[in-house]
Parts: structure tokens; C-alpha cells; sequence
């Protein structure tokens, strides 16, 4: 066992340890980390584990496992002290997670990541994980769309129902990826709506980590392009419920096109999301 392993040791996050991570989520990601407005959720939500990692009795990461249904279940919220990079402390907490996450019984693991975050994706690859999808990162913020022309309106009318449509493959909240599949799909898309406009389909809900922000959870289009229509009536509902901004992962093959008219942006590039999937008998530590 190496000199490192002797001074760490894993536990459950407490309440009182949120003034400790949040100090550590203040250096991720330029200070914009979601972290401080799901903290007390993670902690409380029954037959979910969010851990953290002491090193020397100091806490400095943590991670989450997320219960999807009886059988499935998604990796997230991995966090490193940025003092300690480089230390292996981020692998670590990365196989503590999953091992917890088959301790618990699941039998199938997902997590997404960033195209460019090399740990992530060979840690994962290297104990057995595949890409299973990939989807590009969008994002329409209220405050910059006086700066772009409106594209021509809509020739044909589109509705706003209560209530979400039937879906397929996998809906996402944020970084989080669903199968569309599991029993208690409405706990992970607070608020839903669909609007509709012909074949074209839009799932909203709110955001599970910025509520501020108006969510397009799936969508169906023929021929992967989504309705003009469609898209302008999901905008107006952002606007009348004075919503900060819309998210949305656009699956691989559906076009961007009618978003980037709309004033949607990339984060880097197309396609900079990708969603990993593994079989427990598939892993190896």
C-alpha cells in the first residue's frame, strides 16, 4: 500500500462538512459550479451516496452516485481540492464511487463528460466503461438575445401541453443522461411540459441544478431538424416565465442549425459531450 492510500480514508458527506466543499467549489470552474445549490439535496436524498475523500483528516473531494431505478445507476459530482491535482486523489475517488455504486447493487453505471477531460474518459475506459452517446452542449441566454436579429417567424402554430410525451433513448437535465425507461422518470424533470408542432417534439422542464434556467430535456424531429415553430414557442415560454436562459444536450445527427439562428451557442465546438455506460461484469478495477 503506498505512503498516499495510508492517509486517506472515504465517508459519507455530513451537513456540516458544506462550508468545506463549497470553499473547494468556488475554484471549479471559474467559481460557477452547481455544487453550492445542490449540496443539501445530495446529502438528504434517500437511496442515493454522496461521499466524500479525507486525506489526512481534512476533507478535500467528493462524488455521487445517483439511484436511477433498481438497476441503474449515474456517477457524478467528482471534485478535487485544485491544490491536490495531480496527486492521483481524482482517480481515487473516481473507483471509490463506482465500487460504492456496485456495494449497492446496480448493475449498470453511467456518468457523462466533457470531450477535452482526458482523465475522466481514460479512467473510465480503462476499467471497462464505452461511450454510449454523444451530444452537443447548447445554451440560449436571455440576456444576449437583443444583440442577434429575430430569424423569420414561424409559418405554422406550435402548443405548449402540461404534462411530458412519451420518450425514447435518453432524456437529459443538465449533465444528467436518463433512460427514458426508468419508473420514476418525472422525479428527475421538475415542471414538465411538451410543446408540439407536428412531428416535432420538445420535452422542457426545469433545470435540476439552476432552476433558473428553462431545461429542453428531449426532443424528436423528422429528418433531425428541429420546427422553427416549435423552437420560437419554447423561447416565448422562457421569456413569459422570466427564465435566465434554455439548456439543452442536442443528440448526435439532430441539426443545430435552427438553435444557432435562434441565438443557442456552443460551449467549444459540436459533439463536446460525451455519455459513457458500463455492465457491472464489465469492470475491472
Amino acid at each position: 500500500m503506498s505512503e498516499t492510500a495510508d492517509r486517506i480514508r472515504f465517508r459519507a458527506i455530513r451537513r456540516d462538512d458544506r462550508e468545506r466543499l463549497l470553499a473547494i467549489a468556488t475554484r471549479v470552474w471559474e467559481g460557477h459550479d452547481y455544487l453550492p445549490a445542490v449540496f443539501d439535496r445530495w446529502v438528504d436524498e434517500p437511496g442515493s451516496y454522496f461521499g466524500g475523500l479525507e486525506l489526512d483528516g481534512r476533507l478535500v473531494g467528493c462524488g455521487r452516485v445517483l439511484r436511477l431505478d433498481e438497476r441503474r445507476g449515474w456517477l457524478e459530482g467528482l471534485r478535487v481540492d485544485p491544490d491536490l491535482h495531480r496527486q492521483g486523489l481524482g482517480r481515487r475517488m473516481s473507483l471509490h464511487v463506482m465500487r460504492t455504486a456496485l456495494e449497492m447493487g446496480f448493475t449498470e453505471l453511467m456518468y457523462s463528460t466533457y470531450f477535452d477531460n482526458r482523465a475522466s474518459i481514460t479512467i473510465g475506459e480503462e476499467v471497462g466503461f464505452r461511450r454510449i452517446g454523444t451530444f452537443t452542449n447548447l445554451e440560449w441566454e436571455r440576456r444576449a438575445e437583443a444583440a442577434r436579429p429575430s430569424p423569420a417567424p414561424a409559418s405554422t402554430p406550435a402548443r405548449l401541453h402540461a404534462g411530458l410525451a412519451r420518450a425514447s433513448g435518453f432524456v437529459a437535465n443538465d449533465w444528467l443522461f436518463v433512460p427514458a425507461d426508468v419508473p420514476e422518470l418525472a422525479r428527475h424533470l421538475p415542471n414538465g411540459r411538451t410543446v408540439t408542432d407536428g412531428g416535432c417534439t420538445l420535452m422542457l422542464c426545469d433545470n435540476v441544478k439552476y432552476p433558473a434556467w428553462l431545461e429542453i430535456a428531449w426532443l424528436e424531429a423528422p429528418g433531425g431538424i428541429v420546427s422553427g415553430a416549435g423552437l420560437d414557442l419554447v423561447q416565448e415560454t422562457a421569456r413569459h416565465e422570466g427564465r435566465e436562459g434554455i439548456h439543452l444536450m442536442l443528440p448526435a445527427g439532430m441539426q443545430p442549425a435552427p438553435f444557432t439562428e435562434r441565438g443557442f451557442h456552443f460551449f467549444e465546438q459540436e459533439a463536446d459531450v460525451y455519455l459513457y455506460g458500463a455492465r457491472a461484469e464489465a469492470l475491472r478495477f
